[in-house]
């Protein structure tokens, strides 16, 4: 049991960033997060399933960053593997960003971020 947990903390450390830049249409812009001011972020625990198996995966996730800064509507695009799901969607709704303006207002905006869990 002491091996999983450490392994879990160690997932938890490596747990790593990536950007995808693939719009959803031409007229729907995808910011990068380098274009966005990351207030707060959070890693994704690993899964404690991946631990016990011993192997590494990704998620894309695509979501709204709200005029007020908060992550919403958020899904995933693509993984290697369902078993890191869970935690890369409860990462990201802990995430919050300065608001992205606009034409001088707050806006929504649509952005793609990669998780990657390694041990």
């Amino acid at each position: 049991m002491q091996n999983v947990a450490k392994l879990v903390t160690a997932g938890l450390v490596s747990a790593t960033l990536a950007l995808s830049f693939v719009p959803a249409d031409a007229s729907t812009r995808i910011y990068s997060i380098s274009e966005l001011d990351v207030v707060h972020q959070a890693a994704p625990e690993y899964p404690r399933a991946a631990a016990r198996s011993g192997f590494d995966g990704w998620v894309d996730l695509e979501f709204t960053v709200t005029p007020t800064g908060d992550v919403s509507d958020v899904e995933v695009l693509d993984s290697s593997s369902r078993v890191f799901h869970r935690e890369a969607l409860v990462a990201i709704q802990n995430w919050r960003f300065n608001p992205v303006v606009e034409n001088g207002s707050p806006a929504p905006v649509r952005a793609q971020l990669r998780f990657t869990f390694q041990y």
